[in-house]
């Protein structure tokens, strides 16, 4: 019927600007609402050619976080709706007077130049792979694993002779599914601040590959601050420390929980007993549970007989109460 035939014009037109891939894709996880759309109206091949916009040296790599591949931006407009009217930033758009639309960001500069504020609302509601994590790129496609001196081509020749869709996309389901069985999905809340934001943690061994909220996340639905969505790396990063550490000779050396423990305790009761149970404080994490921090104000004021006790939060945010 003549919806039928609109619907897929509409759809063919978005598939112009637009490679299905998926075999090779890092976005081929399930989440894809162009793969999944084509799919389900049984699309075989692209009505139009479809043509790079840009030349492969343009795709914008400047943000440390994320990146913007125009080749594979539809123009559906979603990430510059989050932008503008979610985290009200109005950092982004899209050049409709470009001969090929495609999104911008602050009239055209680098990403890393814009005012864009790394909440990353625009990477979550991207329904392609036109805006992806750069923590994703070469961990979640086909072939993982390989040097891009050796996928790259590989890629570019599947492109080129893929078949009907129906193949790829029986194919990339396989995939899709293999997939899964490497990286594993963890709901959780951010510990960043005590809003309570929830979202899915990604992870590949001991990696982590992004962060996922969702529409259906009861504090922030897909909405996160740039810690939240971004600020994860410390968890993979060589320089944690993996064992306790006490100063010996003025230096930092590594011991054991138990000869830390009694450097704390004797320490403490020395302080306690020389200058007052007010000389010591305590300051506890927003990072912890409740019941963590509970127990951390029963052991100063039991224990200590002392009501020195603060939060990080408290003076992580203050800056932010004195602005409001």
């Amino acid at each position: 019927n003549q919806m039928t035939t609109k619907t897929q014009e509409a759809m063919d037109r978005l598939l112009e600007n637009h490679l299905l891939y998926c075999t090779v894709c890092d976005n081929n996880n399930g989440n894809c609402k162009l793969h999944n759309t084509a799919e389900l109206m049984e699309i075989e091949h692209q009505k139009y050619p479809y043509e790079p916009k840009v030349d492969v040296s343009e795709v914008d790599m400047t943000h440390p976080f994320y990146r913007y591949d125009p080749n594979q931006c539809i123009a559906c407009g979603q990430c510059v709706e989050v932008c503008q009217n979610l985290q009200v930033n109005e950092t982004l758009s899209i050049d409709w007077e470009a001969e090929r639309p495609r999104v911008i960001w602050d009239e055209g500069v680098n990403i890393n130049d814009s005012s864009c504020v790394s909440c990353g609302q625009c990477v979550t509601i991207c329904p392609c792979n036109a805006l992806m994590e750069k923590t994703m790129l070469g961990e979640a496609g086909f072939m993982t694993g390989l040097k891009p001196d050796i996928l790259e081509p590989m890629v570019d020749l599947i492109k080129e002779v893929e078949p009907g869709y129906s193949g790829i996309f029986a194919v990339s389901e396989v995939e899709a599914a293999m997939r899964d069985t490497r990286t594993k999905k963890t709901k959780t809340v951010c510990t960043f601040c005590g809003v309570g934001c929830s979202f899915e943690v990604w992870t590949k061994g001991r990696k982590i590959l992004k962060v996922q909220p969702s529409s259906d996340a009861p504090v922030n639905a897909i909405s996160t601050c740039v810690k939240g969505k971004f600020g994860w790396d410390f968890v993979n990063s060589k320089e944690r420390i993996t064992k306790p550490l006490i100063r010996k000779n003025g230096t930092f050396v590594e011991s054991t929980w138990e000869e830390a423990l009694n450097v704390v305790a004797n320490k403490l009761g020395a302080i306690k007993e020389e200058y007052g149970k007010g000389s010591i404080g305590f300051i506890s994490s927003s990072k912890i549970t409740n019941e963590d921090n509970y127990v951390i104000q029963k052991l100063a004021r039991q224990v200590f007989g002392t009501n020195n006790i603060d939060n990080c939060s408290r003076y992580c945010q203050s800056p932010a109460t004195d602005g409001l």
